[in-house]
């Protein structure tokens, strides 16, 4: 979760936010994180991205 700069100078604390859906995909196909069995959320959290453009 992040603030603008300017909201955060008025108050660091982040309030009244709701969590955000993350997709990926997953067998080939995108689907909320949140519905993968738990094997498959594991192996998300380990996942490692990259940035193409430094290839």
């Amino acid at each position: 979760m992040i603030k603008c700069n300017a909201c955060f100078e008025k108050d660091p604390v982040l309030r009244n936010y709701q969590d955000c859906e993350v997709y990926s995909r997953v067998v080939g196909y995108l689907r909320p994180v949140a519905q993968w069995n738990d094997a498959k959320q594991a192996e998300f959290k380990d996942r490692k991205l990259y940035d193409p453009s430094i290839c």
